[in-house]
């Protein structure tokens, strides 16, 4: 993150909390105000009260942390400036996936990008249903547009190798990554492409939005996770604005065809590959361009086992993979930093629902011992960390602010996932989240 921009947006919090300490209302009951007081009154007879003090300070960083990207999270984002139009291939890794599939494919043919510019490649190895037979006939009947159907058996089971099988059958500069059941815009592809017009920028992602979201209580508390972080969402918009990069999530993203072949493609023994290249392109000094308008809808899992098995593989990714990459030196990155920064934006950011939950039992303990100059900070904290949710339905959750309701759906699934961190599975295989859907073409 660059560290003006961080100031940009701190300065007005500080101040803020400043004008809160000076004329904080004296008939609000108070003793850690009082104490405060006292410190810089008389710091030598009050020396101990330093120590109460430094946790005040460090409160106010995790309060100063939320407003700042609270305050980051309004904006437009990457604009458009002109056309950018290269040959690119398409690779969708798809296993018995056939209705998911004809519904991403049926979507890219309805792009306005043009049909001899691009390549189709789906990867159907390992399938035990028709999907390789369904994407020849279905090639045959779009001869306009050159399709590939890879289902040559692979030896290592997974996403990520059936992707780099893909990777070597790709003939184009650009390749950009969908998954089966993925809805992708007009111009989606267009928008999505465009900032790789710059000779410095090769990778570009875009947010992914529910389809489905309001099928149940866990698609409404989905859609909360997704237009946060799950789906790109909010916090890559935010990440980008502070001069940061962003994290790939597997699917809705283009890279430059020569960088991620130099980067040995996709790590096939990971359970979060996506998550894997991201890093790794940090450590290059990649920044990934976040691009609000290249929009795809997704349909998320809907029964909780479902969403559960999810997303203890997406936990396994991450711990599997960290002692690996801190194995990776460069001289002009600190992988320890660069490792840290994102578990601090998992935890804290991706967890902000959870934070709300803990906040607001802190403010309700303020009240009731009468501590109104912590109960003030609290509160302040609670809009931030809302008014950054509420920002990305507004964004990425098509504004369906009714899903706020069932905000206790998405801090369980948050909770999960932190709780499992200590009592992980010791092995599991890939497995394709599946999702039913009607055939309704």
């Amino acid at each position: 993150m660059k560290k003006s921009k961080i100031i940009l947006y701190s300065l007005p919090l500080i101040i803020l909390f400043i004008l809160l300490h000076i004329f904080f209302p004296p008939f609000l009951p108070s003793l850690v105000k009082i104490d405060i007081d006292r410190l810089f009154f008389d710091p030598i007879s009050n020396w101990y009260l330093i120590f109460e003090f430094i946790g005040l300070m460090i409160l106010l960083g995790f309060v100063i942390y939320f407003g700042v990207h609270f305050l980051a999270s309004f904006g437009t984002g990457y604009r458009i400036k002109s056309k950018y139009i290269p040959d690119i291939s398409i690779l969708i890794a798809s296993k018995d996936e056939k209705l998911p599939l004809k519904r991403t494919l049926n979507s890219i043919i309805q792009c306005e990008y043009p049909k001899d510019k691009m390549e189709i490649i789906v990867i159907t190895s390992g399938s035990t249903d028709d999907s390789a037979e369904f994407c020849v006939n279905y090639a045959e009947d779009h001869s306009n547009i050159k399709i590939k159907v890879l289902s040559k058996s692979l030896e290592v089971k997974g996403k990520p190798a059936a992707l780099n099988y893909g990777l070597e059958n790709i003939e184009n500069d650009v390749c950009v990554f969908y998954d089966s059941g993925n809805i992708i815009g007009k111009d989606g592809i267009n928008k999505l492409i465009n900032p790789l017009n710059k000779n410095n920028q090769n990778v570009a992602m875009g947010p992914v939005l529910v389809e489905n979201w309001n099928e149940n209580k866990w698609t409404r508390g989905n859609l909360i996770d997704y237009s946060l972080i799950s789906g790109g969402g909010i916090i890559s918009e935010i990440k980008n604005r502070l001069g940061s990069s962003c994290y790939l999530f597997g699917r809705n993203f283009c890279i430059r065809t020569k960088l991620i072949k130099e980067l040995g493609g996709f790590k096939e023994d990971s359970l979060t590959a996506d998550l894997f290249l991201s890093t790794l392109l940090n450590l290059n000094s990649e920044k990934i361009q976040f691009v609000p308008n290249a929009r795809i809808y997704d349909t998320v899992p809907k029964e909780l086992n479902i969403i559960k098995k999810q997303r203890i593989r997406w936990i396994l990714g991450l711990k599997n993979d960290s002692p690996i990459l801190m194995k990776i030196h460069k001289e002009d990155k600190n992988t320890v930093l660069v490792l840290m920064s994102r578990s601090l934006s998992l935890i804290l950011l991706a967890n902000i629902d959870v934070w709300v939950c803990v906040m607001s039992i802190f403010l309700v303990l303020f009240l009731i011992i009468s501590e109104f100059y912590l109960f003030s900070w609290t509160i302040s904290c609670i809009i931030f960390s809302l008014g950054l949710i509420i920002n990305g339905i507004r964004k990425y959750g098509d504004k369906h602010y009714s899903a706020i309701l069932w905000l206790p759906a998405s801090i369980y699934i948050h909770l999960y996932m932190l709780t499992r961190n200590f009592s992980k599975p010791k092995e599991y295989e890939w497995e394709v989240t599946r999702i039913n859907l009607d055939d309704d073409n």
